[in-house]
Protein backbone atom coordinates (compact mmCIF):
# COMPACT_ATOMS: atom_id res chain seq x y z
CA UNK A 1 0.00 0.00 0.00
CA UNK A 2 0.86 3.75 -0.90
CA UNK A 3 0.98 6.54 1.03
CA UNK A 4 -0.12 9.77 -0.08
CA UNK A 5 2.67 12.29 -0.93
CA UNK A 6 2.80 15.89 1.71
CA UNK A 7 3.32 18.37 -1.58
CA UNK A 8 2.10 18.71 -5.06
CA UNK A 9 4.71 19.79 -8.55
CA UNK A 10 4.86 23.45 -8.83
CA UNK A 11 4.60 22.77 -13.12
CA UNK A 12 1.85 19.91 -12.67
CA UNK A 13 -0.37 20.27 -9.31
CA UNK A 14 -1.15 17.36 -7.44
CA UNK A 15 0.84 13.92 -7.73
CA UNK A 16 -0.13 12.52 -11.49
CA UNK A 17 2.63 9.48 -10.31
CA UNK A 18 1.67 8.95 -6.88
CA UNK A 19 2.96 5.10 -6.93
CA UNK A 20 5.83 5.56 -8.53
CA UNK A 21 7.13 8.16 -6.59
CA UNK A 22 6.49 6.63 -3.14
CA UNK A 23 8.69 3.79 -4.78
CA UNK A 24 11.32 5.81 -5.91
CA UNK A 25 11.14 8.05 -2.71
CA UNK A 26 11.43 5.19 -0.21
CA UNK A 27 15.31 3.81 -2.13
CA UNK A 28 17.65 4.44 0.04
CA UNK A 29 19.30 7.82 0.35
CA UNK A 30 22.93 6.89 -0.37
CA UNK A 31 21.91 4.74 -3.41
CA UNK A 32 20.37 8.13 -5.04
CA UNK A 33 23.59 9.94 -4.23
CA UNK A 34 25.28 7.43 -5.47
CA UNK A 35 23.48 8.28 -8.73
CA UNK A 36 23.42 11.66 -8.81
CA UNK A 37 27.08 11.53 -8.15
CA UNK A 38 27.69 8.88 -10.92
CA UNK A 39 25.48 11.37 -13.54
CA UNK A 40 28.01 14.36 -12.52
CA UNK A 41 30.70 12.40 -13.56
CA UNK A 42 29.07 11.48 -16.86
CA UNK A 43 29.05 14.92 -17.16
CA UNK A 44 32.37 15.75 -16.40
CA UNK A 45 35.31 15.74 -19.02
CA UNK A 46 38.01 14.90 -16.64
CA UNK A 47 36.12 11.47 -14.85
CA UNK A 48 35.56 8.10 -16.73
CA UNK A 49 32.60 7.66 -18.50
CA UNK A 50 32.68 3.78 -18.46
CA UNK A 51 32.78 3.66 -14.69
CA UNK A 52 29.80 6.24 -14.71
CA UNK A 53 27.87 4.32 -17.24
CA UNK A 54 28.41 1.01 -15.47
CA UNK A 55 27.50 2.70 -11.73
CA UNK A 56 24.42 3.89 -13.16
CA UNK A 57 23.56 0.76 -14.55
CA UNK A 58 24.02 -1.52 -11.33
CA UNK A 59 21.81 1.09 -9.33
CA UNK A 60 19.11 1.07 -11.81
CA UNK A 61 19.34 -2.85 -12.51
CA UNK A 62 19.28 -2.67 -8.42
CA UNK A 63 15.84 -0.91 -8.63
CA UNK A 64 14.73 -3.40 -11.18
CA UNK A 65 15.10 -6.32 -9.09
CA UNK A 66 13.66 -5.22 -6.45
CA UNK A 67 10.73 -4.30 -8.33
CA UNK A 68 10.36 -8.05 -9.63
CA UNK A 69 10.30 -9.44 -6.63
CA UNK A 70 7.87 -7.07 -4.66
CA UNK A 71 5.88 -8.26 -7.71
CA UNK A 72 6.53 -11.66 -7.93
CA UNK A 73 6.32 -12.14 -3.64
CA UNK A 74 2.60 -10.26 -2.96
CA UNK A 75 4.17 -7.52 -1.81
CA UNK A 76 1.79 -5.50 -3.61
CA UNK A 77 -2.00 -5.89 -4.64
CA UNK A 78 -3.43 -6.13 -7.74
CA UNK A 79 -4.96 -3.16 -8.04
CA UNK A 80 -1.86 -1.19 -6.99
CA UNK A 81 0.49 -3.34 -9.79
CA UNK A 82 -1.79 -2.05 -12.06
CA UNK A 83 -1.73 1.62 -11.25
CA UNK A 84 1.85 1.37 -11.27
CA UNK A 85 1.99 -0.02 -14.63
CA UNK A 86 -0.33 2.60 -15.82
CA UNK A 87 1.82 5.59 -14.61
CA UNK A 88 4.81 3.82 -15.83
CA UNK A 89 2.98 3.13 -19.28
CA UNK A 90 1.88 7.17 -19.57
CA UNK A 91 5.26 8.43 -18.44
CA UNK A 92 7.31 6.04 -21.06
CA UNK A 93 5.56 7.49 -24.18
CA UNK A 94 6.56 10.94 -23.00
CA UNK A 95 9.98 10.21 -22.94
CA UNK A 96 9.75 8.25 -26.40
CA UNK A 97 8.35 11.11 -27.75
CA UNK A 98 10.74 13.29 -26.43
CA UNK A 99 13.75 11.26 -27.91
CA UNK A 100 11.76 11.13 -31.47
CA UNK A 101 11.87 14.45 -31.30
CA UNK A 102 15.68 14.63 -30.51
CA UNK A 103 16.57 12.13 -32.92
CA UNK A 104 14.54 14.40 -35.83
CA UNK A 105 16.53 16.99 -34.20
CA UNK A 106 19.96 15.80 -34.76
CA UNK A 107 19.21 14.64 -38.61
CA UNK A 108 18.26 17.46 -39.47
CA UNK A 109 21.43 19.42 -38.19
CA UNK A 110 23.52 16.74 -39.30
CA UNK A 111 21.77 17.02 -42.88
CA UNK A 112 22.51 20.56 -43.17
CA UNK A 113 26.49 20.14 -42.34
Amino acid sequence: TYRRLKGTCPVHGASQTPHLETMLQARPKAELQQLTAALNDLADENRCAKCAVQTITSIVMGYVQDVRWAKKNGKWSKEDKKALKMEIKGLAKGVKADIKGRKAEMKSEMKSR
